[in-house]
């Protein structure tokens, strides 16, 4: 019996025209909730989420707004301390990932967890 094969895109069809909702992360892996919120025991979850534990990047206009690497840096880049420390654990807020979503989601609130898209755009267009 051979293995069922699975395609990556033919999965991801469900989103396709979905807005893209709401951005949380667990560790270090981020989570992006498209279509419809919903309350959850400690934040907003959507529709469908899809959970990124692997290199990935935003871009918009062909400008690169943020990525993967971005959690491991200090919202403020020039605080060196934070980036050598041992100690700075971006879990608890305060990575460049974060403050570059909360801008693009146009969402003000930092330390929720979670960040809700506050725009009217951003949508999936297409899948490859």
């Amino acid at each position: 019996m051979s293995e069922p094969q699975f395609s990556g895109t033919k999965a991801l069809q469900a989103l396709a025209g979905l807005r893209l909702s709401v951005s949380s992360y667990a560790g270090n892996m981020r989570k992006f909730g498209f279509g419809k919120l919903r309350a959850e025991d400690r934040g907003m979850i959507g529709e469908y989420s899809l959970h990124l534990q692997c290199p990935w990047r935003i871009t918009r206009a062909h400008t690169l707004v943020t990525g993967s690497n971005d959690w491991y840096l200090p919202e403020d880049e020039s605080d060196f301390e934070k980036i050598a420390g041992e100690s700075w654990d971006p879990a608890r807020g305060g990575s460049l990932q974060d403050a570059r979503l909360r801008r693009l989601f146009n969402h003000e609130k930092a330390g929720l967890g979670y960040i809700v898209n506050e725009t009217d755009d951003l949508a999936v267009s297409g899948l490859s």
